[in-house]
C-alpha cells in the first residue's frame, strides 16, 4: 500500500532525479537489468526533492533506477503509505515537536467575564435546539498556518543553503531559514497545498538581514504551478498591512492548489517565511457594550477598531457596525481574538479594550494601488484654521521626504490652529506630523495602522503644542 516516495537529491554534485525510474517489485533488482515491477509516476519537483506517486502498489522491494549508462547518486529516500479510510494515523513516538513561536491565539472570540462588561464582546444567544446538528460546516480556523511543512518550490536557487522548503519550516532566522533565487525575470516561490480553498491572509516575513521590501510583491492563488520566467497569474491578493518585517496580503477567500510569491520584472527574490491562513467567517454578529456616549453618534456601516487586551498589540482588530442600542453597538467582522472588558469604575477592573470609530463624514483617500506614491495632506505656512472630523486613509509616501497623511509645515506660532477629532488609518508614512509649529492644539485624533510614528514633532524644537 505504498503511496508517495520522496527522493532527495544531493545538494552538491548531485544528479537530476525527476526522470528517474521509481517502482516496486517482488524480488531484488539484477545487475545491468531494468528492475521492472509496478512503476510510480513523477508528480512534483521541489527544491532538491522529487515526489513519485505509487498509487497503493505493493512489493517487497522499492527501488530507484536510472535508465541507460549513468551514475546514480541520491541523499535520501522516504516511503509513505497510503492511509485507508479506516486508518487512524498518529505521529510516531520519535516525531519531533516544535514549540509554538507565539502563545496560541484565542478562538472563538469570547471569554467569560466575571465583572460587569464595559467593552465585552458576546455572541448572539444559542440556538433553541442545541442538540440539532448544524447544517453548516465548521468555520475555518484562521489561526492555523496551512503552509507549514508543505511542499514548496522556487524558480531558481541563488545559494545552496536558501532552498524553497525553508520558507515553510516555521523558522525566521535570516541565515538558516530563508529562500533566495538568482537574479532573473519574474522570480517566484510557491507552496503546494492541494484542494486549498477559502484563503484569507498570507503573511510574508522579510529577511531581517540583506532582505528586500516585499510590500510590492505579487502574491496569489493559482490552480497550476508557476512556470519559469512567466507571471504566475490566478487570483491576486491585495497588500493590506505593513508591520515590522512583515507584509499581510488579503486573498479574499480565493481557491487553488498553489499559493505563490513573485516579483515582476528582473529581480532577485528572498524572504524568510510564508504563512497561509484560512479566511475567518464574517457571519458572526457580536454585541459591544460601551461606556460613555461617543457611540451614540456612530451609524450602521461605520468601521470600528477594538484594541488588544493581551500582550500582543497585533490582536487589535476591526469590525463594521451593524446596529446600535443604548448601551453600545452590534458589530460584524473577521474577529479572531478575545477582547475583555470591565467597568473602569470598579476596583477589580484591570484592563478593558478601547473602541474607536475609524469613520468620518469627510474622507480624504489615496487612490487604490497608489503605493508608494500616494496622496498627502499638508497645511503649509498657515498659522490659523482647523481640520476637524476628517478621515485620512491610504495616504503618505516613503520615497519623498515630508509626504504624510496630515502634515503641519512651518507655520510658526499658531495658537489658532486646531486638529481635532480626525481619524488616520491604513496609511503608509507616519500620521500627524508637526514641523516648525508652536502653541497649536492637537486633540482627540486617532492614528491606526501606519508605518512609522503615529504622532511626531519633526525637528524637536517645536514647543507648547497641546496634545
Amino acid at each position: 500500500n505504498v503511496g508517495t516516495v520522496t527522493v532527495t537529491e544531493r545538494s552538491r554534485n548531485g544528479v537530476e532525479l525527476s526522470g528517474a525510474i521509481v517502482g516496486l517489485v517482488g524480488s531484488p533488482c539484477q545487475q545491468g537489468q531494468l528492475c521492472g515491477g509496478t512503476l510510480c509516476s513523477h508528480t512534483m519537483t521541489r527544491s532538491g526533492k522529487e515526489d513519485f506517486d505509487c498509487g497503493g502498489a505493493r512489493g517487497d522491494y522499492l527501488y530507484v533506477q536510472l535508465s541507460g549508462s549513468a551514475q546514480l547518486s541520491i541523499s535520501e529516500v522516504e516511503v509513505f503509505a497510503v492511509a485507508s479510510d479506516n486508518d487512524e494515523l498518529s505521529p510516531p513516538a520519535f516525531a519531533p515537536t516544535r514549540a509554538p513561536l507565539y502563545p496560541p491565539l484565542l478562538h472563538p472570540l469570547l471569554r467569560p467575564l466575571t465583572s460587569p462588561p464595559t467593552t465585552s464582546l458576546r455572541p448572539p444567544p444559542p440556538s433553541p435546539s442545541p442538540s440539532t446538528p448544524s447544517p453548516n460546516p465548521p468555520a475555518p480556523n484562521p489561526t492555523i498556518n496551512l503552509a507549514l511543512g508543505k511542499p514548496a518550490r522556487q524558480s531558481s536557487v541563488g545559494h545552496h543553503r536558501y532552498t524553497a522548503e525553508k520558507a515553510v519550516d516555521g523558522g525566521f532566522d535570516w541565515k538558516w531559514s530563508t529562500i533566495l533565487t538568482e537574479t532573473e525575470e519574474n522570480p517566484w516561490w510557491y507552496v503546494h497545498i492541494p484542494s486549498l480553498s477559502n484563503v484569507g491572509t498570507v503573511t510574508l516575513t522579510e529577511r531581517s538581514n540583506a532582505g528586500i521590501d516585499l510590500s510590492h510583491a505579487l502574491v496569489g492563488v493559482a490552480e497550476a504551478p508557476c512556470q519559469q520566467w512567466q507571471l504566475c497569474g490566478g487570483s491576486i491578493c491585495s497588500n493590506t498591512l505593513t508591520r515590522d518585517g512583515k507584509e499581510d496580503f488579503d486573498c479574499g477567500g480565493a481557491s487553488g492548489d498553489f499559493v505563490y510569491v513573485q516579483l515582476s520584472g528582473r529581480a532577485r527574490l528572498t524572504l524568510s517565511e510564508v504563512e497561509v491562513f484560512s479566511a475567518a467567517s464574517a457571519n458572526h454578529e457580536y454585541h459591544l457594550e460601551l461606556q460613555g456616549t461617543a457611540h451614540t453618534a456612530w451609524k450602521v456601516g461605520d468601521k470600528v477598531m477594538i484594541t488588544a487586551t493581551s500582550w500582543n498589540a497585533e490582536e487589535t482588530e476591526e469590525a463594521i457596525v451593524t446596529g446600535t442600542f443604548v448601551q453600545g453597538v452590534t458589530i460584524k467582522g473577521l474577529l479572531r481574538h478575545s477582547h475583555v472588558g470591565c467597568s473602569t469604575t470598579s476596583e477589580q477592573c484591570v484592563v478593558a479594550a478601547e473602541v474607536a470609530s475609524l469613520s468620518r463624514n469627510v474622507v480624504i483617500r489615496g487612490e487604490d494601488g497608489c503605493r508608494p506614491v500616494c496622496g498627502h495632506f499638508m497645511i503649509a505656512h498657515t498659522n490659523h484654521g482647523f481640520v476637524c472630523g476628517v478621515e485620512f486613509t491610504n495616504l503618505g509616501q516613503t520615497e519623498v521626504e515630508g509626504r504624510y497623511p496630515l502634515h503641519v509645515h512651518l507655520p510658526g506660532e499658531s495658537p489658532e490652529l486646531v486638529l481635532k477629532g480626525n481619524a488616520l488609518h491604513h496609511n503608509f508614512n507616519r500620521g500627524v506630523v508637526l514641523h516648525g509649529v508652536h502653541g497649536m492644539n492637537v486633540e482627540s485624533n486617532l492614528c491606526f495602522r501606519t508605518r512609522g510614528h503615529c504622532f511626531m514633532t519633526e525637528d524637536a524644537v517645536e514647543q507648547y503644542n497641546i496634545f
